[in-house]
């Protein structure tokens, strides 16, 4: 995902419109119990009230990525 999908121009574009932050939920396993996050890699999207609004496990090509992140914008 890190050298492949988020570098991607079409995600970048999608991605000004979220607030982009990776953590590494081994080490921060709290975060990991709270969104009950059991594999890696695993792309959450959450709005303000911290409430899911996709999850996007393992590798997802670009283009894919992209789409799932604008639906999750639009709903």
């Amino acid at each position: 995902m890190d050298s492949v999908t988020y570098p991607d121009p079409l995600v970048r574009a999608e991605l000004e419109h979220w607030i982009e932050q990776q953590l590494d939920v081994t080490l921060v396993t709290a975060v990991a119990e709270l969104f009950e996050i059991k594999a890696v890699p695993m792309a959450l999207l959450v709005n303000a009230e911290g409430r899911i609004l996709a999850r996007i496990p393992n590798f997802v090509a670009p283009a894919a990525f992209a789409a799932r992140l604008r639906d999750a914008r639009e709903r």
